[in-house]
């Protein structure tokens, strides 16, 4: 199965002939079902997205809801902040719900989409441990994560790459203190519809867990997008499959501070 995982990380990017580069950056979605997209957003507009996220493994199914916010302080330096509410079902076991690990980032455009054939962002998050350890709602601990994420055009097809590390500063339990992150995407724009592919992974000393996520992206006016996927996994330590749907809804220049570029 790692082969195999191996295989798409390799295969996917070179199915797509690099034949002309395209400049239509505009038909790039704005957010991805497990990857962190390349695109951030421009100053004084603010992205709502809420989600939808299922996971089937056994022996239980997990459930979350989930509020990210991002906001674009200038056209370069943009500010996230997620909140997660859970619900797991054990099988023959009481259930548990509640908030989640609160996350936060900060987040730079080293290279802008479109000023070079490049794209690059680069950011740190912070993961706060609000959630209840107790009932495995959270991980009880306070986390560093630096990340990038980077994008380039390969004729049709626009790939991004994605890694992170987060390193547990504070200790609870004897879980890892750190993970690693590392996602590719395989976008294909067709209109206001978006066929993506993604191969996503994470790895720490106890358990690596690798899933493929086909999904579907449909932009239908210019400030709101829809999103679909179904993660598969395909190791052991991954969840069986799961469900994604997602939907972002952008506000331009909600401060009226007018343009703050970089």
């Amino acid at each position: 199965m790692r082969r195999a995982f191996l295989l798409l990380l390799v295969a996917a990017p070179a199915s797509c002939v690099l034949a002309q580069e395209s400049t239509n950056n505009k038909s790039l979605p704005e957010e991805l079902a497990i990857t962190r997209s390349v695109v951030i957003q421009e100053a004084d507009e603010l992205e709502s997205t809420f989600s939808f996220q299922y996971a089937r493994s056994q022996p239980r199914e997990a459930y979350a809801v989930d509020a990210e916010f991002e906001y674009g302080l200038t056209d370069r330096w943009e500010i996230d902040a997620d909140v997660p509410y859970e619900f797991l079902q054990p099988k023959n076991e009481a259930g548990a719900n509640g908030i989640g690990d609160v996350e936060a980032a900060v987040r730079y455009g080293v290279i802008p989409i479109g000023k070079q054939p490049l794209a690059l962002t680069a950011g740190l998050g912070f993961g706060i441990p609000t959630g209840d350890r107790t009932r495995d709602l959270g991980e009880g601990r306070l986390t560093l994560e630096p990340f990038f994420t980077a994008g380039m055009w390969l004729g049709p097809c626009n790939v991004q790459l994605n890694g992170g590390w987060t390193r547990a500063v504070t200790d609870s339990g004897d879980e890892p203190r750190d993970d690693f992150e590392y996602n590719v995407a395989i976008l294909y724009p067709v209109g206001r519809w978006c066929v993506v592919v993604e191969g996503n992974g994470e790895s720490n000393s106890d358990s690596t867990t690798y899933y493929v996520t086909p999904e579907l992206i449909w932009r239908p006016m210019k400030n709101l997008e829809l999103l679909v996927a179904a993660p598969l996994g395909i190791t052991r330590e991954s969840a069986d499959y799961g469900v994604v749907a997602e939907v972002s809804l952008e506000l331009e220049g909600i401060t009226h501070r007018g343009t703050d570029k970089d």
